[in-house]
C-alpha cells in the first residue's frame, strides 16, 4: 500500500504542479511518469517510465560522461549511486534522522539486478512475462525492505500523518473562507 500511495501521491502532486506551471507560463510540460506499471524490465522502469525528469538530468550529466570513459556498465551503476546518494540527502532532510545507507543500497541493488548496462535483460535472460513478474516482485520487496524503513522508524510515520491531517484541516478552513467555497 505504501508503494501505491507514493506513486499516486507523486503522480497527483507532480501532475498538478505541471498543470499549474503550464497554465501560468503557457508551457506544455512533459509528464513525470509513463505508465511505470507496464515496464517489462528494471532498465525500462528506471530509464523510460519512472521519474522521467530525473532520468533526463542523470543521463547527460552522469551516465554519458562515465560511459564514454569507463563503459556502459560503469555509467549505469554511477547513475544508481548518484540517485541513491541524492535520496539519502532527501530522506535526511525529511526525517532529520541522518543517512543510514539503506536507500543508497536500494538503488545499487537495483543497478546490479537491472544489469549494470548489460542489455535489456540484465545479466541473465528470462521470458518476458516471467521477467515482468520477477522484476515487479523484486522492486516491491526492496522498497519495503530498504526504501521505507528510514522514513518509518520511530514516530516519523505518525508525525507525517499528523502533518498531512493538519494541512487538510488548513485547506478546509481556508477554502471555506473563499466566496462560494
Amino acid at each position: 500500500m505504501y508503494c501505491l500511495h507514493i506513486y499516486l501521491a507523486l503522480d497527483v502532486v507532480l501532475a498538478s504542479a505541471a498543470f499549474l506551471a503550464g497554465s501560468l507560463l503557457g508551457l506544455d510540460l512533459e509528464p513525470q511518469f509513463d505508465a511505470p506499471f507496464k515496464s517489462t524490465s528494471l532498465q525500462e522502469f528506471w530509464g523510460r517510465r519512472w521519474n522521467l525528469m530525473v532520468t533526463g538530468i542523470l543521463r547527460p550529466s552522469v551516465y554519458r560522461p562515465i560511459r564514454s570513459r569507463y563503459g556502459a556498465a560503469a555509467g549505469f551503476m554511477a547513475v544508481f549511486l548518484v540517485s541513491g546518494l541524492m535520496h539519502e540527502v532527501m530522506f535526511w532532510y525529511v526525517t532529520l534522522g541522518g543517512p543510514t545507507g539503506e536507500v543508497t543500497l536500494f538503488f545499487l541493488i537495483h543497478g546490479v539486478h537491472g544489469g549494470g548496462g548489460a542489455g535489456e535483460e540484465g545479466w541473465w535472460w528470462r521470458p518476458p512475462l516471467r521477467r515482468r513478474a520477477c522484476d515487479a516482485g523484486f522492486v516491491w520487496r526492496r522498497v519495503y525492505g530498504l526504501f521505507f524503513p528510514p522514513v518509518l522508524r520511530g514516530e516519523r510515520e505518525s508525525e507525517t500523518i499528523d502533518e498531512c491531517a493538519a494541512m487538510v484541516g488548513f485547506l478546509k478552513r481556508e477554502v471555506g473562507d473563499f466566496p462560494g467555497g
